[in-house]
């Protein structure tokens, strides 16, 4: 672990949205995977209501793939690990061609 402060660190709200979008999306693709299709809650049929895109998702069950997001940096620093942001490149400028100069 490269600082004590990893289990301190938090994601920015965009990145738990982002986050979170992408968890739902994961979810479900192994859901369908696992043959569940939509409909009220009966794990012996394999029905589930929230199969449904984030946009359709009921507001309280979105902020539980929210959740599961906070709690990364906290279940990482527990096994000695750190999430680390990725610096973002600002765009290049655009450039002339040749010719033009």
């Amino acid at each position: 672990m490269q600082s004590w402060e990893a289990a301190d660190f938090t994601f920015t709200g965009e990145q738990v949205e982002k986050m979170a979008i992408a968890e739902h999306d994961r979810w479900m693709r192994e859901r369908i995977a696992d043959g569940w299709t939509r409909g009220d809650m009966d794990p012996k049929k394999k029905t589930n209501p929230y199969l449904v895109p984030w946009e359709d998702l009921p507001p309280d069950v979105a902020e539980w793939d929210r959740l599961f997001v906070r709690t990364i940096p906290a279940g990482l620093a527990s096994v000695g690990l750190q999430a680390v942001p990725i610096p973002t490149k600002p765009a290049p400028e655009a450039t002339q061609p040749s010719s033009l100069t």
